[in-house]
């Protein structure tokens, strides 16, 4: 076995030349290493990866030194990169000399016969270490009870001996992992043998130089099961690629990457790699077909493949959706209510626990560590609108239906309907007074689609539906030129404080922002809608002004006729604020019993 040429890598000096000095955006083709992950090779990159910050960053954790092991749980949606992430860290351990276990695909290991399990481990790990093992590893190897069979004591102390030693550092690389627990009991509970591919605990402190990489598809349930509350910050979310490495790989494919559509490829995959490799087939398949390489019909093939892909998505939500319970499905609501709708310190579902296992392994969302807190993002836009459009088919709960008709709900279960609703009607018009409840002009909602304000700022269509996000003040949402708040509190209370409109007409004293000498709301029809715009609160008549000049523009400024602030209320009563009408003379006021006759149905 020790003299076996399966699974025979190259040589670690090309290796070695190949990965000293590695910077971030590299590109590189590794030697073999004896195995390769599922699907590697198969997109139009072929065998050629780049170096990510996230592979830079990991091994520079793993090579530190540290008083206890070191243990990553690599976890995100097929596609991101997982694996090789995986094959780059083995690779790198390989250059350096150490003591290496990397199973590309566990597969391998997934069998009821423990000796067919130890071969495969002793043959990799030989492949990997022959040249390297001293006299010392091959006794430590061998010590055990004598009565056991020879390769599964052999496999056995390679496993809890030779890789977790004190002060050397070794590495274990498992990728594909989540195939050890499809079945019931996983494999790993019924060999000893591999038991700590199961209990992260089984690595023991003392084993200050043990390094352990786990990943691979349908992963989740392994960290639901087997990684405890005390084990979370062993987690590693992999997620979409920078811009800087993206462009890189978008570089490579020459259709792609022309400059009419490529800013539209990288919002439509955004920056998946799976993605643009399926995109890259779908649109090469297309243009074989029809023997249009036009920048038109690119174009049209870019957004079929968008299109597709939803559809794809959407039945994957549906069915997963259709097969839970009530209470479960209430779970689901909320999980995705916290998306749509981020939530700030203080709200009563803060903390919501997000998406069970079984959800996360579908692939619709990522996740990313913000301090304590995950957080949970859309993978792609096509994936965002297949969970917008489930979410638009799932009733309210019962309690929020009745809190709504009574006028009785709360801040988090008023946003949820109105938002909910919103969704469904891509037009609302809604009658509105002035904050002491004289009848105004109506307001128009559009909502074609909906999404989450992002910082820099960028061009968004009229109608869209902005919700605000987090650390955004003053407003909830945005549509078009009109800003709106809501709130289950009555004008007067809800605006003091960051909720203060009048402060959204100030420049940003002390932000990021505040060089621009702009305020919040020209900063954002700047970014949308293009020009240069001012926003005052006149100081005799206490209107609103705001004008726009095109920026090659040498007339004059143009009034912005359609620029509205709405106030939504989420309490029954009509405005009757004679004080604070005088300060915010063109606050549009929406009551809640117009909403249960225009949106809510009631």
């Amino acid at each position: 076995m020790l003299n076996s040429g399966e699974f025979t890598p190259a040589p670690r000096n090309e290796f070695k030349q190949l990965l000293d000095n590695m910077e971030v955006g590299q590109k590189i083709t590794l030697p073999s290493i004896g195995q390769h992950p599922k699907h590697y090779g198969e997109g139009y990159q072929e065998l050629s990866f780049f170096i990510t910050e996230q592979m830079v960053r990991l091994w520079h954790l793993l090579s530190s030194d540290s008083n206890r092991p070191i243990r990553r749980v690599l976890s995100g949606p097929m596609g991101v990169g997982k694996s090789y992430l995986a094959l780059f860290l083995a690779a790198k351990a390989y250059a350096e000399g150490w003591l290496l276990l990397y199973v590309a695909d566990a597969n391998v290991l997934s069998s009821n016969n423990a000796d067919m399990i130890a071969v495969v481990i002793c043959k990799l790990f030989f492949a990997l270490n022959k040249d390297i093992l001293t006299t010392d590893d091959l006794d430590k190897m061998m010590f055990g009870d004598p009565t056991e069979h020879n390769v599964i004591r052999a496999a056995h102390n390679i496993l809890h001996t030779l890789l977790q030693q004190r002060g050397t550092k070794t590495l274990l690389v498992i990728d594909e992992h989540g195939a050890l627990f499809q079945q019931d009991p996983p494999v790993p509970a019924k060999h000893a043998l591999l038991n700590p591919l199961m209990q992260l605990a089984a690595w023991r402190e003392t084993s200050t130089g043990a390094r352990v990489v786990l990943t691979g598809t349908s992963h989740a349930r392994f960290e639901n099961k087997y990684v405890k509350s005390d084990m979370r910050d062993w987690l590693e979310y992999v997620g979409p690629l920078s811009d800087t490495v993206f462009d890189k790989l978008l570089d490579m494919n020459p259709i792609l990457s022309r400059p009419e559509i490529r800013d539209q490829v990288k919002e439509i995959t955004n920056c998946v790699p799976r993605e643009l490799i399926k995109m890259a087939q779908s649109v090469n398949t297309e243009c074989a077909i029809s023997e249009q390489h036009s920048d038109n019909n690119i174009d049209q093939f870019v957004n079929q493949f968008n299109r597709k892909r939803q559809e794809v998505f959407s039945r994957d939500a549906h069915t997963y959706f259709h097969r839970l319970q009530d209470v479960q499905r209430h779970s689901y609501r909320c999980a995705l209510s916290a998306m749509f709708l981020p939530r700030n310190k203080g709200d009563l579902d803060y903390e919501n626990k997000g998406f069970d296992y079984q959800f996360l392994d579908l692939g619709l969302v990522y996740r990313t560590k913000f301090g304590s807190r995950t957080e949970y993002s859309f993978l792609c836009p096509a994936a965002k609108d297949a969970l917008r459009s489930l979410y638009k088919s799932m009733p309210l709960p019962d309690d929020t239906v009745t809190a709504i008709t009574t006028g009785a709900a709360t801040g988090e279960q008023f946003e949820n309907a109105l938002f909910a609703f919103l969704m469904k009607y891509p037009e609302v018009i809604l009658d509105t007074t002035n904050l002491a409840g004289i009848t105004k002009a109506p307001v128009m909602i559009r909502s074609d689609s909906v999404k989450i304000l992002e910082h820099p700022l960028s061009r968004v269509s009229e109608n869209v539906l902005v919700r605000c996000s987090k650390g955004y003040p003053r407003f909830d949402y945005i549509n078009g030129r009109t800003f709106i708040q809501v709130s289950v509190s009555d004008f007067p209370t809800h605006n003091v404080e960051s909720a203060d409109i009048a402060k959204a007409f100030v420049p940003d004293v002390g932000s990021t922002h505040s060089y621009d000498g702009k305020n919040q709301i020209e900063r954002y029809l700047d970014a949308t809608f293009g020009g240069q715009h001012k926003a005052v609160i006149d100081p005799v008549t206490k209107k609103f002004v705001v004008t726009k000049k095109e920026v090659t523009s040498m007339g004059d400024e143009q009034v912005v006729e359609d620029f509205r602030i709405v106030y939504i209320h989420g309490k029954p009563g009509k405005p009757n604020h004679t004080g604070k009408v005088k300060d915010f003379p063109d606050v549009l006021h929406v009551s809640l019993e117009e909403l249960q006759k225009k949106v809510f149905g009631i």
